[in-house]
């Protein structure tokens, strides 16, 4: 780590500008008694704060055009330098922090003398530079300057309260440099950002929430930015609260199957009678075939069921098959791209049972199943090359069934974030013209590879599991990028691509806020 002090003096000055060749250090003030010659004219410049101070210490640096010259002194108690410059030459004034303060041009005339003055904005901060990170150290007197934006920064919660402490990073195109600050207690935090520059800022949890540029000019301003988002702290502890009601979900789930378990060994039935859970019956050793027979079985029952009332399945709470049958009319030949990672277990028989449903309907639909990488316990290290990707080449009941068992044999259970985005990228590439791109996703995982989002140029509608304390927000924001849509037990919510910054969507219980391209929960309903 270095630090580098933006705070001049006269020691330091000198040996850098010992190590110029094309520079010469003019340290001449009134009592040096200079006067001009018919070769060299006498410029006095007069240096001032933005309230017409004058001001001491300031490195003023003229370079004479055409010829590169350099010459330099630093202003005085007065706040004057003075310079003697060829007559008849023109020359660029750098001042402080600021380059091309304004220019020079000298008349053609023998012992000339001039004076000129500029203003100057102090620097009156710090940096400290890491790596690619820089840190700044800024005086509250800090004006902006004609070389940097004065960036006053202010961030709030969704009730508009101050968010302290919350980590910024200004991300800079052209120099890749990252300007890092944190909040006050007032959710306030000030940078001087270069120009010439594009940045976008991030935070902790938040990618590019906003860019902007900086272009070049000698305008001095300040920048006000304005935030209001869930923050970092509430973001990790809605994670953290998803992550428990999967666990909770998951654990659940185990203990049934092995009741389910008991229960078999006790009456001693024969395994190929299993019909409460396909998968489970499978891995006791029934034959594919006879599990065929008790999914058709299943299907059939739940067809009469069905056409006594159509909202059977959301009565039943059965999301994956309440979707489907809303939109049988609508979404004819599908891929249809489905998490089987372990925490998918419970949804497993709804996948199986609405594809033996719409068989009659002679549809065109493959699968690709997913389990966040083949036997890898964490495959997160390359973006897009987690693998476990499992294609069907048809919609047959039993290959289903079988490619099914092949993906939960092979994946290893892994993180809780998915790889949904490879895995639809796959699924897009395989689509054939008037096909539907369709995903099953974990609602209570996130999603890792979300990077591969703006890869993805294809409607997908998106058939979320476990929605009962909300929808997580990234799948919302997959739906609104590519233009498709989420379906939960009881709605279909098509009209996401209609939504623009600032609008707000009712989904279940809870109320949802475009912000900066990502939706936010905000509240109960």
């Amino acid at each position: 780590m270095r630090n580098l002090l933006l705070f001049l003096s006269l020691f330091s000055s000198s040996i850098a500008l010992s190590q110029s060749p094309d520079t010469l250090w003019q340290y001449w003030h009134k009592n040096h008694g200079l006067s001009a010659s018919d070769s060299l004219s006498l410029v006095k410049l007069q240096v001032f704060d933005n309230d017409m101070r004058s001001l001491q210490g300031v490195r003023v640096c003229l370079r004479e055009e055409g010829i590169g010259t350099l010459r330099c002194g630093l202003s005085g108690t007065k706040g004057e330098v003075f310079f003697l410059l060829p007559r008849a030459s023109e020359h660029r004034v750098d001042a402080g922090d600021e380059p091309g303060i304004r220019s020079i041009k000298l008349p053609d005339a023998p012992n000339l003398r001039s004076i000129y003055s500029i203003t100057v904005t102090p620097t009156l901060f710090s940096e400290t530079v890491s790596n690619d990170t820089i840190v700044q150290a800024i005086d509250p007197r800090q004006q902006p300057t004609t070389a940097r934006v004065l960036a006053k920064i202010t961030v709030v919660n969704l009730d508009r309260e101050p968010l302290a402490a919350e980590q910024l990073f200004f991300r800079a195109r052209r120099t890749s440099f990252v300007y890092r600050c944190a909040t006050d207690e007032k959710g306030r935090a000030v940078l001087m950002l270069p120009k010439e520059d594009t940045y976008c800022l991030s935070t902790i949890v938040h990618d590019s929430l906003h860019c902007f540029d900086l272009p070049a000019g000698k305008m001095k301003g300040t920048m006000r930015l304005s935030f209001r988002t869930i923050g970092t702290e509430e973001f990790l502890r809605r994670k953290k609260e998803r992550e428990r009601l999967a666990a909770e979900r998951d654990s659940l789930y185990r203990l049934e199957r092995a009741r389910d378990s008991l229960r078999l060994l006790a009456d001693s039935l024969p395994v190929g009678l299993i019909e409460e859970d396909f998968m489970l019956g499978l891995s006791l050793g029934a034959r594919p075939e006879q599990i065929v027979k008790n999914i058709e079985r299943r299907a059939e029952a739940e067809k009469e069921l069905l056409e006594k009332d159509p909202q059977y399945y959301e009565k039943s709470g059965e999301e994956i098959k309440a979707a489907f049958f809303r939109n049988r009319n609508r979404w004819a030949d599908k891929v249809i791209v489905t998490d089987l990672t372990g925490s998918m277990k419970p949804y497993m028989d709804q996948v199986l049972v609405w594809q033996a449903l719409q068989r009659s309907q002679k549809l065109d639909d493959r699968y690709l199943f997913f389990n966040d990488g083949d036997a890898a316990a964490d495959n997160h290290e390359a973006l897009g090359q987690a693998g476990g990707l499992h294609f069907t080449e048809g919609d047959e009941l039993e290959e289903v069934l079988l490619k099914m068992r092949e993906t939960v044999l092979a994946g290893f259970g892994g993180s809780s974030p998915e790889n949904d985005l490879e895995a639809l990228l796959a699924g897009a590439a395989s689509l054939n013209p008037g096909d539907e791109l369709v995903l099953i996703a974990d609602n209570y995982s996130d999603v890792w590879d979300i990077e591969l989002l703006k890869n993805l140029n294809v409607p997908v509608h998106i058939i979320l599991a476990g929605t009962r304390y909300g929808v997580n927000e990234q799948y919302l924001e997959i739906a609104w990028k590519t233009g498709g849509s989420v379906h939960t037990l009881t709605q279909d919510i098509e009209e996401l691509k209609k939504l623009a910054e600032g609008d707000t969507i009712e989904i279940g219980a809870y109320r949802y806020r475009m912000s900066n391209g990502k939706f936010l929960k905000i509240s109960g309903t």
